[in-house]
């Protein structure tokens, strides 16, 4: 019998643990290893999609090389510090970073950040030369249309 008790959630003065949230238990370590696999795997995509190798973000970041491989192979845990220094190097969100937004990826856009990259290293004559060839390429592109 229910001797006059409510089912009714209790509301607790400030500083009562009953409303506290509750502890991690062994249920939520699948959820926090699918994050961990989550931002290793977008912490890789992310340096590959900026075009930096592991050594020059760990340069960047002033860690070691294997540091790098160990967080995005997802067995080194990431700061909130690391996570937002990651994010800006990568020209990310850190939201972006731990799977709390969407996976939006155009592959099209990708490829042109990637090529923007790669004539950015180039030397004037040699940009030169590459936009004569895209040139010809369109005017080619055009006339068969």
């Amino acid at each position: 019998m229910n001797q006059g008790r409510s089912n009714a959630p209790r509301h607790s003065a400030p500083g009562d643990l009953r409303n506290d949230p509750p502890a991690r238990s062994l249920d939520d370590a699948p959820v926090l290893e699918s994050v961990r696999e989550t931002v290793a795997a977008r912490l890789r995509i992310a340096r590959e999609l900026a075009g930096l190798s592991q050594g020059q973000v760990a340069k960047l970041m002033k860690l070691h090389r294997p540091t790098i491989t160990e967080i995005e192979a997802g067995r080194r845990r990431v700061s909130a510090d690391e996570l937002m220094e990651f994010a800006q190097h990568y020209r990310t969100s850190v939201g972006w970073l731990t799977g709390e937004e969407a996976e939006v990826i155009d592959p099209k856009d990708d490829r042109i950040r990637l090529a923007a990259r790669e004539l950015g290293k180039l030397s004037q004559e040699d940009l030169d030369r590459v936009l004569r060839v895209l040139a010809t390429v369109r005017a080619r592109g055009t006339s068969s249309e």
